[in-house]
């Protein structure tokens, strides 16, 4: 292969993880069905919306420095999701980003795109939930199945979950194909309410 051509795709792959926030990986996105690990067939937007908090998640350069994140998604008449992101920063700072949400396939409800203020749409999958206690969500592009960007979050509706649970739910992100060994712990304690 030509060297300028692989310095492109280099300078691309950087571009891109930038932009979206995310970690680059080799390889494809892994091809993710809704729901799998509690067998249910059709994801309910009404269910999963409310405030979640995040207890792992991946490298998010959007992310750096925050502390007691939660994700509240409001599951709107028009058929959007409104989504508020907070966090503390590490000078004590409220955080508090907005966005919309669509599903982008009506034949797979739990697959949304999801766009902030200055950042484009990104894939944004459900990948599994139960509604009250967890949901493992995932958000993958990649370049023609040779090069991935990839983030992973671990969210609970309470600021803790039993290791037990969270031991499963690692097996299912390495399951998936991602690896759980990429995820870090959020810091939930000392939160503001």
């Amino acid at each position: 292969m030509d060297s300028r051509f692989n310095v492109f795709i280099v300078c691309l792959a950087i571009g891109v993880t930038f932009v979206n926030g995310q970690r680059p990986s080799p390889g494809g996105c892994p091809k993710i069905t809704s729901n799998a690990m509690n067998n249910t067939a059709k994801f309910d937007i009404n269910k999963y919306a409310g405030i979640w908090y995040e207890l792992e998640r991946s490298f998010n350069v959007f992310e750096i420095g925050l502390r007691c994140i939660t994700a509240e998604y409001l599951a709107k008449s028009d058929g959007t999701v409104g989504v508020v992101n907070r966090g503390i920063s590490k000078w004590g700072q409220k955080v508090t980003i907005e966005g919309s949400g669509r599903v982008a396939d009506r034949s797979k409800p739990s697959y949304l795109k999801v766009a902030f203020k200055y950042s484009p749409e990104a894939p944004y999958w459900i990948a599994d939930t139960d509604y009250t206690n967890y949901a493992i969500v995932v958000s993958c592009s990649d370049l023609f199945g040779l090069f991935r960007v990839d983030s992973i979050w671990i969210l609970s509706r309470t600021p803790d979950l039993p290791q037990s649970t969270m031991d499963a739910l690692h097996s299912y992100v390495d399951r998936l194909g991602l690896s759980s060994s990429a995820l870090s712990r959020v810091d939930q304690s000392n939160c503001p309410n």
